[in-house]
């Protein structure tokens, strides 16, 4: 198969994937980014919450996706965890 084929087939999927992406999707993916990397750092949400400076419920809102990642949030976040923002941001969906 032709290599300009198949990289060109893959740039269209690549585009497909972008104008398919939506607010519910990316927020899905944050969600999931922030419970994962609560887990990975060995915290519950209780623990989470407290270097947050914020309620369990709070971070459950948001680990669950009912609640839009602010990038203030991001930030408190980020340094609750000890990570950088990015590595919130980052991830597949």
């Amino acid at each position: 198969m032709n290599s300009a084929f198949v990289q060109s087939t893959q740039t269209l999927a690549a585009r497909d994937q972008r104008e398919k992406l939506t607010p519910q999707k990316v927020r899905h993916l944050l969600a999931k980014n922030l419970k994962a990397l609560r887990k990975a750092k060995g915290l519950s949400q209780n623990d989470l919450a407290r270097k947050a400076y914020m309620s369990q419920e709070s971070v459950s809102r948001y680990e669950c996706g009912r609640c839009g990642l602010s990038v203030e949030a991001a930030v408190v976040f980020a340094q609750a965890l000890g990570v950088e923002v990015a590595e919130i941001l980052e991830g597949t969906l």
